[in-house]
């Protein structure tokens, strides 16, 4: 990647779980940039009577990070998500689930992966939480994990990961032997 400055757009699709949502959004307030990129935040409600709004909302007013929310009233996680990357500002993604809690160096080491390695994706594991904040599942990842990228494509394949693209790559994962991981 070049010296030239980078803007993360992380994103989020929800589905009638607004406490989970404001959780989520008040740990990614502290992201920790190394000063190399700056980010926003996208928010897709896939809950056709908008609850996600109200959250989405009162974090923009007491937050400096810009935020967007949108609707996609059609319950399908694959609409949410072309949602999130038909809204995104800025040359980079991110992905992380409402029901997940990002560290505060989150952003930085996957961008720092992009960048020392050249790829056009990362992924790494993620801890979902359950309503109470316990623990409910981490993935782990076998070692090598990479992208393969499908040509001429736009759109963002799903992943049950937390996963980090260029915005205008199509990801087809693989690991070294060429088996796909069981959670894609």
């Amino acid at each position: 990647m070049s010296n030239e400055a980078h803007h993360i757009a992380v994103c989020v699709c929800t589905y009638k779980r607004p406490q989970l949502l404001k959780r989520l959004l008040e740990e990614l307030r502290g992201q920790d940039t190394g000063g190399l990129f700056t980010y926003s935040i996208v928010v897709v409600d896939n809950d056709h009577s908008g609850s996600a709004e109200a959250v989405v909302g009162d974090f923009a007013v007491s937050s400096g990070i810009p935020i967007k929310y949108c609707m996609e009233p059609r319950q399908n996680i694959a609409l949410a998500r072309n949602k999130a990357i038909d809204n995104v500002d800025g040359d980079l993604v991110a992905f992380i689930d409402d029901d997940e809690l990002p560290i505060k160096s989150w952003l930085l080491p996957l961008f720092e992966a992009l960048n020392k390695y050249g790829v056009d994706g990362v992924l790494g594991p993620a801890a979902a939480m359950g309503r109470e904040g316990q623990v409910l599942r981490s993935a782990k990842l076998p070692d090598g994990i990479h992208y393969r990228l499908a040509k001429g494509s736009d759109r963002q394949r799903a992943a049950e990961a937390t996963t980090f693209q260029r915005r205008n790559a199509t990801v087809q994962p693989a690991v070294p032997d060429g088996r796909g991981p069981g959670f894609f």
